[in-house]
């Protein structure tokens, strides 16, 4: 019994496709070579297919190792290259999804401002103004007219300058002394 016919046009399935291309190439490869020995001739092409098919693993192990496989048996200067081309697409990719995302947002004639040409560094910026010292701070409002609007975390300055104990004062751990007994 045999098989029906076909319609040939395009297989939409990819999977499908490509099981298709694989099995028909096959087909076709087997029933060349045995034309080839029938006829008793040696084709060129031979030599041709055994370098294409060199080159389909050389491209396969490629795929691999760019999917993050098979990396076994790299040296330290092969991987750098394979990180320096997985870098390379993926700066690619970054630009193709900026450019299409920039297709959602209406373009405008007017140009928008930056921050820095809102902000130059030159400038003195207050939000840029980082001092050294809150004190510091303090006197340059001051210095202003301005009212003293920083914020100070942690207890006052002050408190860490020792302080001197008054001379009739003596610290002692003596239970009895802290009782006031003899």
């Amino acid at each position: 019994m045999g098989r029906g016919k076909i319609e040939i046009k395009r297989i939409e399935n990819a999977n499908s496709r490509q099981v298709t291309f694989s099995k028909r190439r096959a087909g076709l490869l087997k029933k060349a070579q045995e034309l080839a020995i029938l006829c008793d001739a040696e084709k060129q092409d031979t030599k041709e297919l055994d370098g294409l098919k060199d080159e389909i693993a050389k491209l396969q192990t490629k795929q691999l190792r760019l999917l993050g496989k098979d990396l076994n048996g790299l040296s330290v200067k092969e991987l750098q290259l394979l990180e320096q081309e997985l870098n390379e697409g993926l700066s690619l990719v970054n630009e193709k999804k900026v450019e299409e995302l920039r297709g959602f947002f209406p373009s405008t004639d007017c140009s928008i401002p930056t921050y820095l040409e809102y902000y130059p560094l030159g400038k003195r910026n207050p939000l840029m103004n980082h001092s050294a010292s809150p004190d510091i701070a303090s006197d340059n409002a001051i210095e202003k007219g301005d009212s003293d609007t920083t914020l100070q975390l942690g207890p006052p300055i002050d408190m860490y300058r020792k302080r001197k104990a008054p001379e009739g004062e003596t610290h002692s751990n003596d239970s009895r002394s802290q009782l006031g007994l003899p």
